[in-house]
């Protein structure tokens, strides 16, 4: 079947309204291409009522869902939301707070007052739940001032809202809570007091960072406020949602095809043999199967919703800017949704101003069918001539002294004191606490030696790199400053380059944040959006797995530098001079066998070269990069003396 031609559009940035046509007429279209009555009111509730086209697309795209023909009605949420100043400095604090702490609940949702528990709405009544919330709506005693108190306990922290608007809100949400069972849509307002949530289901010890972060937000600042009523697949409850980085082939009957831009609702309590696997359901097919979780990212599941209706609250109906009612299935270039990879931690929670353009996902989807060998980022690192640079970092305290070296070098009062001249000569403070040293090793005296002279080596040489990605652990930091200085290049700081996950069976370790790196000196970019996450690390994967995830790093690293050009210097672990090349050199992973023998025979400070000439990488010599020195005895002199 021939997709009908794309109507044209008005820009989202143009104030007008854009009334989604007729719901009888639009079914009617859809019935005369051959759609089902039932599977036609499916696609235009999923799609947010935004005509037949999309409607179609969606259900040429959703061909293989299994429950397409089942009656499985979405579920409805109402919403407060800020719009503005104060929506731009939420979004700002939970990017702060995911960056600097760990994932908690808030980060789930746009910035929001809930208004009603979710509650479900059958296709063939969610025109009838609009108009009668639009009938509701007008009750309220417009503009409505709404003013937000600070509020932080043990484990809560969140903004409420002043009883006079809340008690418009609450009337207002009783009466169509009664004029919806008319129709037979039970719904239930929020009893409790309404209030934005910052931060709750976190780590006790990130409560006072969570508090500085939020205590900044200006609460006080004039904005507007727009009830909005959000729908999502009833499949996306209980899961959380991940976000498709890069695109995957699947290569057996039981996974996902992955494109980049998709959402996959992750199934936690269905499990998979295979570490690194998960099983999901993929938004934009719908179809249920196995993925590679390195290749997504955890995001906000409120970004793969519908949104259905916005309405004002704060300004008078005649001042209201005529904004179209759009859904999430709308506002997206193709080029925004290309740039996927290295933009979506930058944008937003609020899925109203982060739809998805689904005539390029769609698109994608139809081709993916007959050829996904090649990914729009392994396209673009192919198109000049450049060099990658991977080196090692130095010599590491714990090798050289012992996995007990902290016994001996910590006090009871956690006073460092070195007892070797090879041993550094103060450690900073660690926020988990000084024994996280065990796990994040620094460099000896030596290992800073080592990186100072592969610094001057590469300069001499007439190697230069315009971009420096590096390891989170510090050892990786303080070897990449070392050959960095005396330039103005700053550390990308990327958690996809820690070495094999594999290695660390009982947790990962916790790296200082980039601002911390910052603070301690460090020339580290703080702006740099980092691919993924330490929490996205998976101690199960397979050394497969992690050449996958290094060679995933390297090319978005390429890709993301493309623009600007220049050479790209990556500064990690002892297999990363493997790992992080031998894919884009068009060869297979190693065994696992093979790759703990090459992990034995990397020096420190070991320097590996690839240069891309006409879309071909190869290996350069780099033998005039080698360092040797002789193994020291930790002798006392003065014992051998008294012989």
């Amino acid at each position: 079947m021939a997709l009908p031609s794309r109507p044209l559009r008005k820009s989202a940035h143009q104030n007008v309204v854009e009334t989604p046509t007729k719901p009888q007429k639009d079914i009617d279209v859809l019935l005369g291409m051959g759609f089902p009555k039932t599977r036609a009111q499916k696609a235009l509730v999923a799609t947010g009522y935004r005509g037949p086209q999309l409607a179609a697309d969606w259900l040429l795209s959703h061909v293989k869902d299994a429950t397409l023909d089942q009656n499985l009605p979405r579920e409805f949420v109402v919403y407060l939301c800020p719009v503005g100043k104060v929506q731009l400095e939420l979004d700002e604090y939970m990017k702060k707070s995911l960056k600097e702490c760990e994932w908690n609940g808030a980060h789930n949702y746009l910035p929001h007052v809930t208004l009603c528990s979710f509650f479900q709405v059958d296709d063939d009544k969610v025109c009838d739940l609009l108009e009668i919330f639009r009938i509701a709506h007008k009750e309220l005693q417009l503009p409505l001032q709404v003013e937000l108190d600070y509020f932080s306990s043990n484990n809560f922290i969140g903004l409420f809202v002043n009883d006079a608007c809340a008690n418009q809100l609450r009337t207002m949400m009783d009466q169509f809570s009664q004029l919806a069972k008319s129709s037979e849509i039970q719904l239930d307002g929020h009893k409790k007091q309404l209030h934005v949530t910052l931060a709750y289901q976190y780590q006790r010890e990130d409560h006072t960072l969570l508090e500085a972060l939020s205590k900044v937000i200006n609460i006080k600042e004039a904005s507007d406020w727009e009830i909005r009523i959000f729908s999502r697949d009833p499949r996306m409850n209980k899961t959380h949602t991940y976000q498709v980085k890069y695109s995957y082939q699947s290569e057996l009957p039981d996974e996902l095809n992955l494109t980049v831009g998709d959402f996959i609702y992750h199934d936690s309590e269905r499990t998979c043999d295979d570490p690194g696997w998960h099983w999901g359901v993929s938004w934009l097919t719908g179809v249920c199967g196995l993925y590679p979780g390195n290749h997504t990212t955890r995001v906000a599941e409120s970004k793969a919703w519908t949104l259905h209706q916005s309405v004002s609250i704060t300004q008078k109906q005649s001042e209201r800017p005529r904004r179209p009612l759009m859904s999430s299935y709308q506002r997206r270039s193709s080029q925004m949704l290309l740039q996927t990879q290295h933009s979506q931690n930058e944008e937003t929670n609020n899925s109203l101003d982060n739809g998805l353009d689904l005539d390029h996902l769609y698109s994608k989807v139809d081709k993916s069918r007959h050829d996904r060998t090649q990914t729009p980022t392994q396209t673009s690192t192919m198109m000049s001539s450049r060099q990658l640079i991977v080196a090692r970092h130095g010599e590491r305290v714990d090798v050289v002294f012992g996995m007990d070296w902290y016994d001996h070098s910590f006090t009871d009062q956690d006073f460092y004191k070195p007892h070797d001249l090879n041993m550094p000569n103060t450690l900073p403070m660690r926020k988990s606490g000084s024994r996280e040293w065990n796990q994040d090793s620094p460099l000896t005296q030596i290992g800073i030696q080592q990186a100072k002279l592969v610094g001057s080596g590469l300069s001499h040489e007439g190697i230069r790199y315009s971009h420096v990605f590096c390891s989170p652990s510090f050892r990786c930091v303080q070897t990449a400053n070392e050959i960095i200085k005396g330039s103005d290049l700053k550390l990308n700081i990327e958690p996809g380059l820690f070495e094999w996950a594999g290695w660390y069976k009982a947790y990962m370790p916790k790296w200082y944040a980039p601002q911390q790196y910052q603070q301690l000196g460090f020339p580290v970019e703080v702006n740099y959006r980092n691919v993924m996450s330490r929490e996205e690390l998976d101690i199960g994967e397979s050394v497969r797995q992690h050449y996958e995830r290094q060679d995933a790093m390297i090319r978005h690293f390429l890709d993301y530098t493309q623009t600007a050009g220049g050479n790209v210097l990556v500064v990690a672990h002892a297999a990363s001079v493997d790992t992080c090349t031998r894919l884009l050199l068009g060869k297979p992973p190693r065994s696992d066998q093979d790759f703990i023998k090459l992990v034995r025979q990397v020096p420190y400070c070991g320097v590996a070269i690839c240069e891309c000439d006409q879309g071909h990488w190869e290996v350069k010599d780099t033998g005039h990069l080698t360092m040797t020195h002789h193994y020291n005895k930790s002798n006392n002199v003065a014992s051998l003396l008294l012989d």
